[in-house]
């Protein structure tokens, strides 16, 4: 799911996913069963890619997005 965003999946970690921009990590999303953590150094990166799963999500089932409040 996450590579039709545009995420190149990480083959030495079962959970991670990352994205690039002219060769440079812009974005990370480590996924596990049904949580995910989303880092970035560009705080617009990470909302727009919350907008971008909020609609997938809507669009096939109830999912709410959560803030991560420990890690």
């Amino acid at each position: 799911m996450l590579t039709k965003f545009g995420f190149v999946y990480v083959f030495a970690s079962n959970c991670l996913y990352i994205m690039r921009e002219g060769g440079r990590i812009v974005l990370l999303v480590f996924a596990y069963i049904n949580d995910m953590v989303v880092a970035s150094l560009k705080g617009s990166k990470i909302i727009s890619f919350k907008t971008h799963i909020f609609m997938w999500l809507s669009s096939i089932s109830n999912k709410k997005l959560y803030s991560l409040h420990r890690f």
